[in-house]
Order: structure tokens, then C-alpha cells, then sequence
């Protein structure tokens, strides 16, 4: 075969090579980046530092983004390594040299075969289940929709803000009723109806002939948190 008809052979192979490559690049090129894990808390979109993962099964959050949006206060210390996070109802305390993690001052371990945090300093990410430890926090992954939830179970353990607005409306209820004070507010119950007992004094004085001192049991039903407060619904006493 003469040098001109092995070029002319060639060229068609090579001009075909050249578009196979050419194809592989841009396949490559305009391959779709993997969507990043979203984060909400308290159904509001959050932008950490650090997007969460999911890492043996388990899923891991920035803390930091988390518990600033819960309105926590936050504080890294980068001499110790340790991050704190507190609010009047839970506090946090991360040592990332150790790697142990505490809930309202007492060690929490989820597995002691899985690691509770991802130290990155101030972006450190925990173990979603790190919330829970508080019973009332809590974090669901939907892997279908690549989104974490963090958020307050309105059904979780009272929060001391609940409290102050149940003895808010009782104390209310028992000033309109004629009561003089109303002491021993003790909430015994919680779920979707709440039980409180309180004692109700009532001074003497017009239709009341003596002072007396109402011993009662308070049945309040709870409205969710876009339903509005605790309302009375079977207040019983005992005199």
C-alpha cells in the first residue's frame, strides 16, 4: 500500500478518535454536580458554612448554624477547642479535642462505635441525634428531598417558656373569677391536653362570707405553636 493510501486510510480513524474525546470532555464537563444536602430549622431555610452529610448511615449538621437559628447563644473557643451553646431551656458543650459532647451538663453518647462530632472548629458538624438528648429538639432526614429538619416538638418536653404562659392564663382565669392570689402552680401532665393543680385564694368580702382557699385541678387544652396559646377547658376544685 502506497504512503498516500495508508493517509487517506488514517484520516477518517483519527477524526473519529478525535470526536470520541472530544464527546468524553463534555460528558464530563456537563455531568451534574451532586445537589448539596438542604437544612431547615423551624421550617426556615438555613445556609451553613458547611452543608450537612451523611456519613455511615448517620447524619451530621453544623452546629453553629443550628443553634443560632434556634436562638441559642454560641461561643467557640479556639485556644480550649471547645464550643458552648446555651439557652434557659438546654445547653451544649462541645470538646473537640476529645470529641466527647454534653447535654445540660451530663456526657451524651449516641453509639460508642460512631463518632458524635466532624471537627472543623467553629463549623464542627454533629450526629443529628445530639438534639434529641434535649427532648424536645429533634432532627429527621428525608433523603427522597437531600433535606435535614431541626425543630421544636410542640408535643416534646415543656419548654420553661410553656410554663410561664400556662401560669399566665391561670392567674388570669382566677383574677376574673375573684381570686386575691393563686400559688402551688404545679403542671402535672403534658400531651395534648395539659393538667395543673393551683391553689386559689379568694378574700372575704361581698357574696364571700369567709376567706377560702380553692384547691384545683386544671385541665388545659394546647394549641400548637400557629393555634395560638393554652386554653382552659375543665377547671375543677376542690374548696
Amino acid at each position: 500500500m502506497s504512503q498516500r493510501a495508508k493517509i487517506i486510510w488514517l484520516l477518517p480513524l483519527i477524526v473519529a478518535m478525535a470526536f470520541m474525546t472530544s464527546g468524553a470532555a463534555s460528558a464530563a464537563v456537563n455531568k451534574p454536580a451532586t445537589k448539596p444536602i438542604g437544612l431547615y430549622v423551624q421550617d426556615k431555610l438555613v445556609k451553613p458554612t458547611v452543608a450537612p452529610i451523611v456519613k455511615n448511615g448517620r447524619v451530621y449538621v453544623e452546629f453553629r448554624s443550628v443553634v443560632k437559628a434556634l436562638g441559642f447563644t454560641f461561643n467557640y473557643d479556639a485556644a480550649k477547642q471547645v464550643i458552648t451553646a446555651n439557652s434557659e431551656d438546654a445547653s451544649f458543650k462541645i470538646e473537640l479535642k476529645t470529641g466527647q459532647t454534653y447535654v445540660n451538663g451530663k456526657r451524651f453518647v449516641y453509639d460508642q462505635g460512631v463518632p458524635m462530632i466532624i471537627a472543623s472548629g467553629a463549623n464542627t458538624l454533629v450526629i443529628g441525634h445530639l438534639f434529641h438528648a434535649t427532648e424536645y429538639l429533634y432532627t429527621d432526614y428525608y433523603a427522597d428531598k437531600k433535606i435535614v429538619m431541626v425543630y421544636e416538638d410542640p408535643w416534646g418536653k415543656p419548654k420553661k417558656s410553656d410554663v410561664r404562659t400556662i401560669q399566665s392564663v391561670i392567674k388570669k382565669y382566677y383574677a376574673d373569677a375573684g381570686a386575691s392570689s393563686v400559688t402551688s402552680i404545679q403542671l402535672k401532665s403534658w400531651g395534648s391536653f395539659v393538667t395543673i393543680t393551683a391553689d386559689a385564694a379568694f378574700a372575704k368580702g361581698g357574696d364571700v362570707l369567709l376567706n377560702r382557699i380553692e384547691h384545683a385541678s386544671i385541665e388545659m387544652e394546647r394549641g400548637t405553636v400557629k393555634s395560638g396559646p393554652f386554653t382552659i377547658s375543665n377547671p375543677r376544685s376542690n374548696t
